[in-house]
């Protein structure tokens, strides 16, 4: 049977600052885990151990500043998260994808959708119905045989 891989000192900072609440300590120990998630991120870009857990520590991070700051720091955590879905969609049974919806589900007035669906789709799912245009600018789609 394997042996389980030993947590990564990103994770085990991450563990270390949610147990120490919301004050200097948990910052301190979040703050450890972003640093190694970088460094790990530097040799290795794609690593999704450091990709999850650096936006987890970016989250718990932000979050021992209080919820307002916390919002500045959501563009960057998302994208960490969308990267981690591009590159291993199946790290962690989804992680990515369960974070991404925990992250919309908390915050959707601060992500564009429609922005995002364009970044994974390419420019065709942002650009503009040519159909809905071409009916006069009432939005309506043109009617056959009028």
């Amino acid at each position: 049977m394997a042996t389980p891989a030993s947590p990564s000192t990103s994770e085990r900072a991450y563990r270390a600052g949610k147990a120490a609440g919301d004050g200097p300590q948990a910052r301190a120990h979040h703050q450890r885990g972003i640093d190694a998630a970088r460094a790990t991120l530097a040799a290795t870009p794609d690593a999704p151990d450091a990709l999850l857990w650096l936006a987890a520590n970016l989250a718990g991070e932000a979050l021992t500043h209080g919820k307002l700051f916390a919002l500045r720091v959501i563009p960057q955590i998302e994208s960490t998260l969308l990267r981690l879905e591009t590159t291993n969609p199946t790290f962690d049974n989804a992680a990515a994808a369960r974070a991404l919806a925990n992250l919309y589900w908390k915050a959707p007035a601060v992500i564009s959708v429609g922005k995002l669906r364009g970044l994974r789709e390419g420019p065709r799912a942002v650009a503009p119905d040519q159909d809905r245009h071409s009916a006069g600018g009432d939005g309506r789609r043109p009617q056959a045989g009028v």
